[in-house]
């Protein structure tokens, strides 16, 4: 059998298997495996101040652990604040036990896991961008109803060839109007040096996608072949931003036809010649444009499709119309 002796009063001590007797043999005729056991007092490494001192060493691995794999800062304060956190954890309990029993069970604790490795749900966590900016969000899609209009933009690999050229430009403008359907349609645009911005109507997401993923398809091939080359033309996936105030598709209305004057390609006092603006209704002075520029191209105002929605074709209006030389914003 298995006995425990008293401890002194001042010395606290756990009910545990210890040791077998110094001699290692048997007393009573029992095995030297199930001799009577000795007390063994907390010493180094046992109660609060041992929990403490363990502790120490334990974070004091970490760290170095952490500074071998090349952890941030930023890492290392939180994995040292979870672990003080679990020391305060653990004394308190140690307190509850003593002052409710010695040999009382007590009720187990989980431990926080410390992550060591990256990953989780933390600062600094996620995609890092490919180049200079940051690519387009891969979440999941917003849903789209149909009476809103949507600010589309796709951006070319760097290095390629201009767009805004005469022959690029007829072939973008071809194949934004012939991707025209029932449930999507393209009604303005603005075709930049490595990037087009149109503003674009879907029945809802699932349209939207499937509209875009074959219109990218053909202008790629289409470009591919006009410029000689294979591979990859676009960088990223297409970013769309649903509009569905008045003044955000007035906002939207400028920014697209206005942009090349944004990016300073374009400074006359007429709209850009690269873009569905020539053909646009919403001018401040629409006469005295059509009059004094070539602008009212025939081909362009039979290639402008109508808008649907309300708020492409009526309701940004109640907000002004767009002058010829009015600054976009930075948005």
């Amino acid at each position: 059998m298995v006995w425990v002796a008293a401890p002194p009063a001042n010395v606290v001590t756990h009910t545990r298997v210890m040791r077998a007797t110094t001699d290692g043999k048997s007393t009573g005729g029992w095995p030297a495996c199930f001799t009577p056991l000795a007390p063994l007092a907390f010493g180094e490494g046992q109660g609060p101040d041992g929990r403490r001192a363990r502790f120490a060493r334990q974070l004091r691995r970490e760290e170095s652990f952490g500074r071998l794999q090349g952890l941030p800062e930023a890492v290392m304060r939180d994995l040292a604040e979870s672990r003080r956190r679990q020391d305060s954890r653990e004394l308190a309990s140690d307190s509850e036990e003593s002052s409710s029993g010695l040999f009382m069970k007590s009720r187990t604790r989980q431990r926080e896991f410390g992550f060591m490795g990256w990953g989780g749900k933390r600062r600094g966590a996620g995609r890092k961008p490919k180049g200079e900016r940051a690519g387009v969000s891969h979440a999941k899609r917003p849903k789209l109803a149909a009476r809103f209009p949507v600010s589309i933009t796709l951006r070319l690999l760097p290095g390629l060839r201009t767009l805004r050229e005469n022959g690029t430009h007829e072939r973008i403008r071809e194949l934004l109007a012939a991707s025209t359907t029932e449930s999507f349609r393209v009604i303005e645009y603005s075709v930049l040096s490595n990037h087009v911005h149109f503003l674009a109507e879907s029945s809802d997401e699932r349209a939207l996608s499937r509209a875009m993923l074959g219109l990218v398809s053909r202008l790629a091939r289409a470009l591919n072949r006009m410029w000689k080359r294979a591979g990859q033309v676009f960088g990223d996936r297409y970013h769309a931003r649903i509009l569905e105030t008045p003044r955000e598709v007035r906002s939207a209305l400028n920014y697209v036809l206005q942009n090349a004057r944004k990016h300073g390609a374009w400074r006359a006092r007429w709209p850009d010649a690269y873009s569905s603006g020539p053909s646009f209704e919403g001018w401040k002075d629409l006469h005295t444009i059509r009059t004094t520029t070539r602008a009212a191209d025939s081909t362009l105002a039979s290639w402008a499709v109508r808008a649907r929605t309300w708020l492409l074709s009526v309701g940004w209006r109640r907000h002004g119309p767009i002058g010829v030389l009015e600054a976009p914003s930075s948005g």
